[in-house]
Parts: structure tokens; C-alpha cells; sequence
């Protein structure tokens, strides 16, 4: 396990993948490496949400951590101060991640810190896990993957930050009830870019790795 450590503050960058060709997680995984920034790559057969949830029950109480970071594995930096960034995002009662927004389920516009680009610190899932009593990132009626966490994370007072859309190469959805699209090709902040539908359209694979290949340069 490779912890990123700024300034004192201890990250812990964790991706998730399933059945997905390796092409696209090695391509993922040498953007980070260009940047000089680790990432640890899990591949486990269980939903997405089940992962994240998992994952932050055994760090809650991880000392060995401060922040983890959870990248889906179409999500990659465009800057080498990513990890900077978030941490100027977040606190003990702060998470951040990007704006998204499910038009699929009854959430009714609701913006959420989505799971492609997701900082949160260790004192924050313990303090939503002490008062609600779980740490949920499974999608239900309501909720999307991860969004469950953003409605926890309100109900206890903890604040949500964004990453917000500084451009988008094939806009499809918009940001809750604003004009803001976001899509396939979204970058946030002008730092991370998520391709998105990678794993429902394979098709659009070379085109992740070719941006890849663009954010290094090759």
C-alpha cells in the first residue's frame, strides 16, 4: 500500500476495477506515474459502491492515513499538484470531490461529490460513522454510487466541496438545476479528467488511453 505524503498529511490514493481490459488501468496508472504521484490499484468482483464501502471500514480507524482519495479508473491528473489541491478542499469536518449529478434515480437534482475524484479524511468517516452508523456508497432509488455518503455527510454537518467543470468534450447531463453540463471527457478544476462509461462503452476505451498518451506528452 503507497501513501503520498504532502506537507505531513498522509494520503493513501486508491482506484477500482472490474473487468476491465488492462490496457486501460495500465494507461490510468502511467499518468500517475508521469506525475510522479503513486496509486494503488484494487481489482475485486463486487459492485463498485460495496468496494468503496468496504474499503472505508477498514480505514476509519487506519492511523497509517489521513486522507484517502478514490479514483475511478477512467479518472486521471492533469497536474501534477492534484493531491495539493484536494488537500486545500478538505479538513476534519470537510470532503471534496466532483460534481456530479444522477438524472436516472429520484434524487431530483441533487449534486453529490462523486466517486471518480472522492477526498475524504479519516476524522470525517469516523464522524459520519459515529452519528448515522454506517458508511453507505451503494446506489438505491434515490441515490447513485457514493451519493448515499454525500447525503450522510449533510444530515451531520459535514461540508461538501466540489471540484467543478472547467470543460467537457461530449456534454450529456447536467449539474443539478444549473446550466453546467458535464460528460464524456470532463475535467474538473482544471487538475483531473474523467472520461466516464468506460466500462458500459468499451468502444471508447482507445480514446482514454490516447488522452492519456496526450496528458504525457507521448
Amino acid at each position: 500500500m503507497q501513501i503520498f505524503n504532502v506537507s505531513g498529511i498522509k494520503i493513501l490514493p486508491l482506484s477500482y476495477s472490474f473487468g476491465v481490459a488492462s490496457e486501460v488501468t495500465e494507461a490510468q496508472k502511467s499518468v500517475f506515474n508521469h506525475f510522479g504521484m503513486p496509486l494503488n490499484q484494487e481489482f475485486e468482483d463486487i459492485p463498485h459502491g460495496q468496494w468503496l464501502g468496504k474499503k472505508c471500514m477498514e480505514l476509519k480507524d487506519l492511523q497509517a492515513v489521513d486522507v484517502v482519495v478514490f479514483f475511478d479508473l477512467d479518472c486521471v491528473p492533469i497536474r501534477n499538484d492534484l493531491f495539493e489541491h484536494l488537500l486545500s478542499r478538505v479538513d476534519k469536518n470537510a470532503i471534496c470531490g466532483i460534481e456530479q449529478t444522477c438524472e436516472s434515480n429520484q434524487s431530483n437534482g441533487h449534486i453529490y461529490a462523486g466517486p471518480a475524484c472522492l477526498a475524504i479524511p479519516r476524522k470525517v468517516l469516523q464522524n459520519v460513522y459515529e452519528k448515522s452508523g454506517r458508511l453507505c456508497f451503494v446506489e438505491d432509488r434515490e441515490s447513485d454510487v457514493a451519493q448515499r455518503f454525500t447525503y450522510d455527510c449533510e444530515a451531520n454537518g459535514v461540508h461538501v466541496n466540489f471540484l467543478r467543470v472547467t470543460s467537457c468534450e461530449d456534454p450529456r447531463w447536467r449539474v443539478g438545476r444549473t446550466e453546467t453540463m458535464f460528460g464524456v471527457g470532463t475535467t474538473y478544476d482544471n487538475v483531473i479528467y474523467h472520461h466516464f462509461l468506460i466500462g458500459r462503452e468499451p468502444w471508447r476505451r482507445p480514446d482514454f488511453i490516447n488522452k492519456c498518451n496526450q496528458i504525457k506528452g507521448v
